[in-house]
């Protein structure tokens, strides 16, 4: 393999510099699981309710601004 890197980079000496398993394909690890993703289901819903309202309002007041003019 020392000879393929040499060849192929032309450098005698490469290595990697990892902490506890970084360079490590999550395939490789015995056991691994993915964790579950997060479920974001309220805070969507919260940020489709306030964005809502937000074009309500301005909906609401834009009349009125007109109509002083």
């Amino acid at each position: 393999m020392n000879q393929l890197i040499n060849d192929v980079f032309g450098d005698s000496h490469i290595s990697l510099r990892c902490n506890a398993g970084e360079c490590m394909h999550y395939s490789l690890v015995p056991g691994f699981t993915r964790p579950e993703a997060p479920d974001n289901s309220k805070l969507v819903a919260v940020s489709i309710a306030i964005a809502a309202s937000v074009v309500i309002v301005a909906c609401l007041r834009a009349p009125a601004l007109r109509c002083s003019n």
